[in-house]
């Protein structure tokens, strides 16, 4: 390791070690508030350093050096220096050959030269290149060089501020895109011309890209024409209206999976109140909107089998009540006709006896068949209990329910029963009909039909019996 790359180890390891024993503390001594910004005078002369020196000493804190091979020591030894000045001319290294190599060795220190009038052109050149902060030409006043350090420690100071600042941004920014890393959200954002600024990982994975293939595209880029028309209008509404935007949608992406989103999109302004683009964060819903769909579908299911019969597949006695209560009210309300069929399987009793109870679950099954195939769709039927069914006939008469109550009664007395092989068996119901009064009773209304029903049994079976 040569010299030089040893003195700028050796300035960066002081320079770091500098900053961590300030620690903030604070010089005690008047006009000395920032320990940190000392001030490195460079010269070969050492009548000029010394005349400097004691005056400077008073305002700043000062070190001098008699060359720029001192002035690099010094550095590496006593660093960081806030500014750093130096002769133009020097023996072993010139001016601008030391503020080049302090550019590298401390890059954060501003860099003045000290020159004769027949140098002024080189240094505005250094100036342009970035290599000094200004020039002093000699010879020059304690007051010029006192003017020219407290400009040269605004610099610094604000220089340092601007450092501070950027670190912080980055800090915050480092934060937010970790925040958005671990989120599993699909985040991504665009201007207004609808170019993507930034995206995280999951939005990065379903568009089937690296991040840095998709920053400055478009949905036009990522998405095929039907799907980039269709965002491509959301932003411009968004855009118009200034407004929050949520909705679910489904959404077909490069590689062929469809996806259900909840999508939040909503405008962000700048620091000048000016609209920058758009922020999205949607949220993959598809498995949770399947979960609960079957659901759904599981507790309708579920609520039909609490009110349908399973013999049958007509509605059960629970849901008759039910629903005979919902047609009596609205019949109160509206005048309308209500009628009851109260239906009863003659002689099943002994069927079952001589048949079995199967055979007679199969005459069970063909009535409801039967009397599914004889009403209307505003109609309901019922198994009421045992071999007892029930049918409602809404905005119905008592005379134009009997004609609906005899067709059952002779539709099912075609059907045809085989238990014994070759014999055929016909099976016949007897069935009551009665028109619901206003205002009447349920179970008045229920045991008025039912004793119709029993005056057709008691009249020779397989009748209807209705009031009319």
């Amino acid at each position: 390791m040569n010299k030089k790359e040893t003195l700028l180890g050796q300035a960066t390891d002081l320079h770091k070690k500098a900053e961590k024993s300030a620690g903030g503390k604070t010089d005690q001594t008047q006009g000395k508030e920032h320990p940190l910004e000392k001030i490195l005078l460079v010269d070969d002369e050492q009548s000029i350093l010394d005349a400097f020196s004691r005056q400077l000493r008073k305002k700043y804190h000062m070190a001098t050096a008699l060359s720029g091979s001192e002035g690099m020591e010094k550095i590496a030894e006593s660093g960081p220096f806030a500014v750093i000045i130096s002769d133009m001319r020097m023996p072993v290294m010139d001016g601008i050959a030391f503020l080049s190599e302090v550019r590298q060795a401390a890059p954060e220190s501003v860099r003045m030269m000290l020159t004769g009038n027949s140098d002024q052109h080189t240094a505005i050149e250094a100036i342009n290149r970035g290599s000094i902060f200004r020039f002093l030409t000699k010879p020059c006043t304690h007051e010029d060089l006192t003017e020219a350090i407290d400009a040269g420690l605004e610099q610094y100071r604000l220089i340092a501020g601007e450092k501070e600042l950027l670190k912080r941004i980055e800090l915050q920014a480092s934060l937010i895109m970790s925040m958005l890393d671990s989120i599993p959200d699909i985040i991504f954002f665009k201007d207004i011309s609808g170019v993507y600024l930034g995206c995280n990982p999951p939005f990065a994975e379903v568009v089937g890209k690296l991040r840095s293939e998709i920053i400055g595209k478009t949905d036009y880029d990522l998405f095929n024409k039907e799907s980039a028309d269709f965002f491509r209008e959301q932003d411009r509404q968004i855009i118009e209206l200034q407004k929050v935007r949520r909705n679910e949608e489904w959404i077909t992406y490069p590689d062929g999976r469809k996806m259900l989103l909840d999508t939040l999109k909503t405008p962000y302004w700048g620091a000048d109140g000016s609209l920058i683009g758009i922020l999205c964060i949607s949220r993959d819903i598809t498995d949770r909107k399947r979960a609960e769909d079957a659901l759904r579908k599981s507790e309708e299911r579920y609520r039909e089998l609490s009110i349908i019969d399973g013999l049958t597949h007509l509605y059960n006695s629970r849901y008759f009540y039910l629903q005979l209560k919902i047609e009596t009210e609205r019949s109160n309300r509206h005048g309308q006709p209500l009628t009851l069929l109260l239906l009863d399987l003659d002689n099943f009793k002994q069927f079952n006896d001589a048949h079995g109870h199967i055979e007679g679950d199969h005459v069970l099954l063909r009535l409801g068949q039967v009397i599914k195939r004889c009403i209307r769709q505003t109609d309901s039927s019922y198994r009421y209990g045992g071999e007892e069914f029930t049918i409602i006939l809404p905005m119905t008469t008592s005379k134009a329910a009997a004609v609906t109550a005899e067709r059952i009664r002779s539709e099912f007395k075609k059907e045809v029963f085989s238990p014994p092989p070759g014999q055929d068996i016909h099976k016949t119901v007897s069935i009551g009909v009665a028109q619901f009064k206003p205002k009447e009773d349920i179970k008045a209304f229920v045991c008025r039909v039912d004793q119709l029903m029993y005056q057709a049994k008691n009249s020779g079976k397989d009748k209807v019996c209705s009031e009319s």
